[in-house]
Parts: C-alpha cells; structure tokens; sequence
C-alpha cells in the first residue's frame, strides 16, 4: 500500500536506482529472463556505499510490450546507460539471460569507442534449448520455479496440468504463486499473464541472439550449489 501510494521515481524507464548517489563509478545491472531487477537489492546493499548502483529493467515488466531481440534490448540500455554516465569507462553485470544482454551492450559501447572496465556475468546461461522442444507445461513449471525460488513444488502432476484449459492453468500457477508469497494476494491472472510474456519474449530473443566480439575484461561468477 505504500509503494502503491508513492510519487513516481525520478528515473525514467529502464531505470531502477538500486542505490543512487555516491563517489564511485556507477555499477549496472542487467536484469535476467523474467525481466525485474529485484534480485540485485542483496548485490546493491552488499558494495561500496559510495557505488552508484542501477538496474536495468525490461519494458513489459510495468506495462507496455515485451522487446524479443536482445540487440534491441541492448540498444534501449545503452541509451539509459549514458542517460545517467555520458562516457566510460562503464560497469556492467547480468545475471542468467541478463549476462547475454549485458555482453551485447558491451559490444556496442565498444564500436561506439568507449570503454568497458568491467563485464560480469553472474551464472550464464550455458546452452539454450531449440525452438519448440519446450512444451506449454515444462514453460510455466520453469516460470514458477524462477518466480518463487523454487519454494514450493513446480506442479504436482504434468499429465493434469497438460489437460487444463489455457485460463485453468494461468490459475492454477497463481494460486501456487500466491501461497509461495511470490506474488500479493490481490493479484490477477492478468498481472501474470504479462508476466509470462515478458519471460516468452526474453527467452526467444536468447534463441536467436549470436554474441559478437568484446575487448573488455570478463569476469564470469557461477553458483557453487544447483539451482542457484
């Protein structure tokens, strides 16, 4: 209620001060496949006080369409980017999917000839699977186990979920969302809709992305334990 109730921020989309103000360079963060940055608050808390930190947010996320190109996606952070730090050298980190993205904005601060002193990509993804081996299920168990942290079984059964009508299975994932506390009570199947939308988008743009060449240093950080 007081979020909902607030002043709008200052910063205009994609940007998410993490942690605004502070001497240091600032550090931005790509978000991963679901498209939030919620997941750098612990990272932003855990640096120099003086480190600027922003979260690179998809569009989709509050509203508007999905972008499906993770160079089009690169393009829209790299103009937020200098919106906030004009010239490098330049900070960046992605998690999962953002990893993919980070290193694309990487690249065209590069051909721009500014200068990347950081890349880091936290936990990227390794392989990705062809279009169409994933079916509707293995989808939204894959999407409720990022949402929740993996906090409460996936799906109790594949074959009944596979006999669900679309509108009974975006139910049934609410319902288990909401008792997992990943999402507020009060929320539609609609909020989660756009949700998933975002997350189908994201992962065709990682299907058809080919990375190109960066010069900048790359630090790549992978979970110990599995899933991270």
């Amino acid at each position: 209620e007081l979020l909902g109730g607030g002043a709008a921020g200052e910063l205009p989309p994609p940007l998410v001060a993490l942690r605004a103000g502070g001497a240091l360079r600032p550090l931005f963060c790509v978000h991963a496949v679901d498209g939030h940055v919620l997941s750098y608050a612990g990272l932003a808390r855990r640096l120099d006080p003086e480190r600027p930190v922003y979260g690179l947010q998809a569009p989709g996320v509050d509203g508007g369409e999905p972008l499906d190109s993770v160079e089009e996606l690169a393009a829209l952070y790299e103009a937020a980017m200098r919106a906030v730090q004009p010239r490098g050298p330049y900070l960046l980190a992605g998690w999962s999917m953002g990893a993919a993205v980070a290193w694309e904005v990487a690249r065209r601060l590069e051909a721009a000839g500014e200068a990347v002193a950081l890349l880091a990509l936290l936990d990227p993804p390794r392989a990705v699977r062809a279009q169409g081996e994933e079916d509707e299920a293995d989808f939204l168990a894959g999407a409720l186990e990022h949402l929740t942290g993996g906090s409460v079984p996936a799906l109790a059964s594949r074959e009944e979920f596979r006999a669900l009508a679309a509108a009974e299975r975006l139910e049934h994932l609410r319902a288990r969302a909401v008792a997992a506390g990943a999402l507020p009570p009060e929320a539609g199947t609609e909020r989660l809709a756009a949700l998933l939308r975002v997350r189908r988008a994201h992962l065709r743009a990682l299907r058809a992305y080919r990375p190109g060449e960066v010069r900048a240093p790359v630090v790549v950080l992978e979970a110990a334990v599995r899933p991270s």
